[in-house]
């Protein structure tokens, strides 16, 4: 049962106690204030002492009221003055956001952005690096509204000029796409998303070059004889095809030494697959294992930096092992050239020489489509053809 509301030594305030609720050392209280509205009796609540009501500002905001009403201005009611207040808190809102579509600089939007990336994409980290690196130097200090195609061609052709990939260059492109989409969402900026106006570079970039089983002896023998952790990184991608960045994000509680598995959790694919610890792996992570703490933790990385942190750039070890064997000798085309990557482009181009078929390719890689995969399917010829070869000769007429 509610509690009755009790008078107050100003006229027209009442209050009601809480049943249960204490502010300082006495039950809580509600306050209400009475007064004529159109002749007729009104009462309507002001708010609790908690709150910092009490019994003399009620009737201080009673006395306002019934002034307004005497002069005919300002709010006649409790109602009309918060409808008021809630009318000049959005007239202020709008003039803070109109204030930041007009002046918001491309800079002071991209903290925003990260920190919404950081709790909503597994790459962001990549989106700061290429924001940081590439992006805001171009367009940091200009206005939102100021950056037109121009700007962005400008962009595009810094990137160039920095000789980045076709693919990188179009990631940030992309990329500056989206913080235009994320601040249209956010009501600070109006208008067509300049990035529709540029157009993508147009690029193959899959990748040909693999190695040949005595390259890749000598690769790694070289690599090794300059760092063994880039050896061991390099190993695993070698024998079982994972991304520089699925390696080096590697923990002990993604090592199954019991069942030789290592879990590949939230890989660029977006699904969690499993890769298989070859005897040289698994000597490799039991080596590394017993080498580290006695008993390490689970959430240690085994491939960390030098600070403990992940490592997020291929070591410059791995570049200048490929070119004291001259394996980029001559060659332009970058789909041609060993990088990092050929490590596990020629773990799947082995398991397809051997004759692996192309689904189970797609799943010890990862990939998202069978059409990803279907880059390998030049190499099963030779199995087919010695298939059919053996057919004819057994049924020979």
């Amino acid at each position: 049962m509610r509690a009755k509301k009790e008078p107050t030594i100003y006229p027209g305030v009442r209050y009601r106690s809480h049943a249960t609720r204490m502010h300082a050392g006495k039950p809580d209280r509600y306050f209400f204030i009475r007064y004529k509205l159109n002749g007729k009796g009104v009462e309507e609540g002001l708010g609790w002492a908690s709150e910092g009501m009490n019994a003399k500002r009620a009737s201080l905001e009673r006395s306002k009221l019934r002034e307004s009403q005497r002069t005919g201005s300002g709010p006649q009611s409790l109602h009309e003055a918060r409808e008021d207040v809630r009318t000049e808190q959005e007239s202020a809102r709008l003039d803070v956001l109109e204030h930041k579509q007009e002046n918001m600089l491309f800079d002071e939007l991209v903290p925003q952005y990260l920190k919404w990336a950081e709790a909503n994409k597994k790459t962001w980290i990549w989106d700061e690096r290429r924001l940081r690196n590439h992006i805001q130097p171009v367009l940091g200090v200009l206005k939102l509204k100021e950056i037109s195609a121009t700007e962005l061609e400008e962009l595009k052709f810094q990137c160039q000029k920095k000789g980045l990939a076709p693919a990188t260059i179009n990631h940030c492109i992309n990329l500056a796409s989206s913080l235009f989409n994320f601040a249209n969402r956010l009501g600070i900026y109006e208008g067509k998303n300049p990035v529709r106006d540029i157009k993508k570079i147009k690029h193959d970039n899959k990748r040909v070059r693999f190695l040949s089983h005595d390259e890749a002896r000598k690769l790694m023998k070289e690599v090794k004889s300059r760092s063994e952790d880039f050896y061991h990184i390099s190993m695993v991608s070698l024998y079982a095809g994972l991304r520089f960045g699925e390696i080096t994000g590697l923990t002990w509680s993604d090592i199954d030494l019991e069942h030789r598995i290592i879990h590949v959790l939230d890989p660029k694919s977006g699904y969690n697959r499993q890769a298989h610890l070859v005897d040289l792996l698994y000597d490799l992570f039991s080596i590394r294992f017993r080498e580290q703490e006695s008993n390490p933790s689970p959430n240690s990385l085994i491939f960390p930096g030098r600070q403990g942190q992940q490592i997020f750039k291929v070591s410059h070890t791995y570049k200048r092992s490929v070119d004291d064997l001259k394996m980029n000798e001559g060659i332009t085309d970058h789909r041609h050239k060993v990088v990092f990557h050929t490590l596990r482009h020629t773990f799947a181009s082995w398991l397809a020489l051997q004759g692996t078929s192309l689904y189970m390719i797609k799943e010890l890689l990862g990939h998202k489509t069978l059409e990803m995969t279907m880059r390998y399917a030049h190499l099963l010829p030779d199995q087919k053809k010695s298939a059919v070869e053996e057919m004819a000769s057994k049924a020979a007429l």
